[in-house]
């Protein structure tokens, strides 16, 4: 079997998935229980281990349907082949999260000019460069950084 297969590489995202939500799970029964926050620090880690488990079960599910004949294969209605570039536009988004990190990290810009600043970036590597969709990226980047901004503050009690 070769990662040609479109089985093969579904049933290997679904096995990365459930690895990657285990190990979120190992790593989250070792934080510390909570004492004055009602979630705790191991909240957010468990939340993310049951979606990416739950995602990556219905990639492996409708990959197993599509074998036994009880789907169609989508690669037979649409051949969709990689866009141009498509490697590079990885590692610009890679970059741009390396530099997130760093600058929440170590420079200590603030979260919401900082996820203003990634949203920008990694939609114009992937959308293209133009000064309207950066625009729009802006305005959009600046409403969902607010948001996640507050809800880590009032839900989960994140400040930074």
């Amino acid at each position: 079997m070769s990662l040609r297969n479109p089985l093969v590489r579904d049933l290997g995202l679904c096995g990365a998935a459930l690895i990657l939500a285990a190990l979120l799970l190992i790593g989250a029964a070792s934080l510390p229980a909570p004492r004055f926050e009602p979630l705790g620090s191991a909240a957010l880690p468990r939340a993310m281990a049951v979606v990416i488990a739950l995602l990556g079960l219905i990639v492996g599910i409708g990959a197993i349907r599509r074998k036994a004949g009880k789907l169609p294969d989508p690669e037979d209605e649409f051949a969709i082949e990689a866009p141009p570039g498509g490697a590079f536009k990885s590692l610009g988004v890679f970059v741009g999260l390396v530099a997130f990190v760093f600058s929440l990290d170590r420079l200590h810009v603030p979260f919401e000019v900082a996820a203003t600043c990634f949203v920008v970036w990694s939609g114009c590597v992937i959308g293209g460069w133009s000064l309207r969709s950066a625009l729009g990226l802006a305005i959009f980047g600046a409403a969902l950084s607010l948001l996640v901004a507050w809800v880590l503050r009032t839900w989960l009690y994140i400040e930074f």
